[in-house]
């Protein structure tokens, strides 16, 4: 898959504009119709309490005011969830040769956090297109705490330069050890790219599982997109999908109402002030564990997308000559003006959830079953 290097390179601002308050409308009147079959199921989106995490032990969970600020709690978040997936105590007990391989790990933090929560037990590949020096990167403390850990016997620790989007994961798999992949922040096409590494892998060579953490879907674009396929079976368009990925920037716009509200101290409470937050960005971590595997149980997994998408379009062909069709479209200068900052907020809130419900229908095509979770309540 490739992507258009201009077209990443632009704006957020300069991009906004180039959508009309038509072309959001006409969105708007699909996604009313497309919504209630595709977001009123039994639809797991829960929120892994950032202050009490089971999953972890004690001694690797660092409170906001403790070291590394909110990077610490959406840290602990992933792992958590990413610790669900792969079964209760997988991260805890011997089960062979086991290999964590980060995503666009930039300086490494989130291995980092996993080497410290397992002991020095795993092998670490670090992928990222961007080289570090080590004096910049958590490198050198995994490979020390590593060798004094395992009594100067290192445990794996590698780090490759390369963009996910010709990247050979196969590579850095060896048939002899199990492995899962993970990601704190796989920006616009990156988790695309990474999805696509995952399905051009051997079906028997697929890591057991994943997790992958989106932001940034302003800068996702059509030919690196893997939710292409469940995007056209709900009926809707490439168009569609050039406003969606555009408009869904105001998901991090603040609320007038919560911009005008003074700070209160219930917002350092994760499970009180900043639920609200959450609601605002929604970033999202897909977790999939395999089917064959039989780990993650206790998660409730997303039913078959590719059937929902099929009700979903069924709907949309029923409307289309009444609630879509014939819905009156205000002058795109008289919507711009009426349409307010907090609507926007939650039509971006929409846009980023379809898109990441698109991508999760693409891993379960792969094998996988899947869970769109929140992480971080930023």
């Amino acid at each position: 898959m490739s992507h258009n290097p201009n077209d990443l390179g632009k704006s957020a601002q300069t991009r906004i504009h180039n959508i009309t308050g038509t072309q959001v409308q006409e969105l708007l009147a699909k996604l009313d119709v497309l919504e209630p079959q595709l977001f009123n199921l039994d639809f797991p989106f829960e929120e892994l309490g950032l202050s009490d995490i089971n999953y972890l032990p004690q001694r690797c969970i660092l409170s906001r005011n403790e070291d590394g600020g909110k990077h610490a709690l959406q840290e602990n978040s992933i792992l958590g969830y990413l610790q669900r997936a792969l079964g209760g105590s997988f991260f805890f007990q011997d089960r062979g040769v086991l290999r964590a391989i980060e995503l666009g790990s930039g300086k490494g933090r989130l291995s980092d956090r996993l080497q410290q929560l397992t002991d020095c037990r795993l092998d670490h590949i670090l992928i990222d297109r961007q080289e570090f020096h080590d004096n910049h990167c958590k490198d050198r403390v995994l490979r020390a705490r590593s060798k004094q850990q395992n009594n100067n016997n290192s445990r794996i620790i590698q780090r490759v330069v390369v963009d996910i989007g010709s990247l050979d994961l196969q590579k850095y798999c060896p048939k002899d050890q199990k492995y899962f992949c993970m990601s704190k922040h796989l920006c616009g096409p990156a988790s695309d790219l990474s999805i696509a590494s995952i399905a051009r892998m051997e079906v028997d060579r697929r890591p057991s599982a994943a997790a992958i953490a989106t932001c940034c879907h302003y800068l996702c674009t059509w030919d690196s997109f893997q939710g292409r396929s469940f995007w056209n079976a709900c009926g809707l368009t490439k168009n569609d999908f050039i406003v969606a990925v555009t408009a869904s920037q105001w998901a991090s716009l603040e609320s007038k109402k919560k911009k005008d509200k003074k700070p209160s101290n219930d917002n350092d409470n994760p499970t009180t002030g900043k639920r609200q937050r959450v609601e605002k960005s929604a970033r999202t971590a897909n977790a999939v564990g395999k089917e064959k595997d039989g780990e993650g149980d206790n998660l409730a997994m997303l039913p078959d997308l590719q059937a929902v998408a099929k009700i979903a379009q069924a709907a949309l062909h029923d409307a289309s000559t009444s609630a879509v069709s014939s819905r009156k479209v205000i002058p795109s200068n008289e919507f711009e003006r009426l349409f307010s900052r907090n609507e926007k907020v939650q039509f971006g809130v929409r846009l980023k959830r379809l898109l990441d419900l698109a991508r999760a229908a693409t891993l379960q095509e792969l094998g996988y079953r899947v869970q769109l979770v929140r992480y971080t309540t930023q």
